[in-house]
């Protein structure tokens, strides 16, 4: 099984395909959580408000994977410095700095943090735009009520991931009741039937999406071949 950025978008990993990524590891601590991170270093940037006030609280936290002596930290909006300064942090002695601002030189601009290490090189960078997230492309196809094939099968694919499994069932057929050359969706239906070992309702969808150009699902079917065979 393979991941697609987020705990929620993930699909399988079909027969002689292969995903490579590349991870690194950073021992965080007393940083209070994350907000950004390069290879070296984790960091935090928070915004509170302050109580019956025009300010808002300004946290910004470092914990680096190795030891940096006299890294220049700087935080900034497109007109203005809202912090700069000078720390040595390590794994064991994170830098943690917090300071009050009106909060209307911030209102909701983008904020970059940039950290520098002794000989000046960026080791960390990173603008939060403070803009609001994207609606999900699931639900702008729930918005607008799925009708097509494609819709279902992708409503199908939501139901999956979020482990509804008699939703997607549901889905996947609405989307073979549309189309039933959707080969994508055979495969998909299949492989829910093959899980849960029904056998042979997942041999005939498998077949199907066979028939329609999916070569993969051969591959499944010798597996149930080999499961009716024990």
């Amino acid at each position: 099984m393979r991941c697609n950025g987020n705990t929620t978008d993930f699909d399988f990993l079909e027969p002689g395909d292969t995903r490579t990524w590349r991870e690194w590891w950073i021992p965080l601590r007393g940083i209070g959580g994350l907000t950004c991170a390069s290879e070296t270093v984790g960091a935090r940037i928070s915004l509170t408000p302050v109580n019956d006030s025009e300010l808002v609280r300004l946290i910004v936290a470092l914990c680096p994977a190795r030891p940096y002596d006299k890294v220049v930290v700087t935080v900034k909006v497109p007109d203005k410095v809202l912090l700069e300064g000078t720390c040595s942090i390590s794994p064991e002695i994170p830098w943690i700095h917090e300071t009050n601002i009106n909060a209307v030189k911030i209102a909701d601009k983008p904020i970059t943090l940039v950290v520098r290490d002794s000989l000046g090189r960026v080791i960390l960078e990173n603008t939060q735009n403070r803009e609001p997230d994207q609606i999900d492309v699931f639900e702008k196809k729930e918005d607008i009520h799925p009708t097509t094939a494609d819709d279902f099968y992708m409503l199908g694919i939501k139901r999956e991931n979020f482990d509804d499994r008699e939703q997607a069932k549901e889905a996947y057929m609405k989307a073979l009741q549309v189309a039933d050359n959707h080969p994508k969706t055979h495969l998909r239906f299949g492989l829910m039937l093959l899980r849960s070992a029904q056998f042979k309702e997942a041999d005939m969808h498998l077949s199907r999406a066979e028939v329609l150009g999916l070569a993969e699902s051969s591959y499944y079917r010798g597996l149930i071949a080999l499961f009716e065979a024990g």
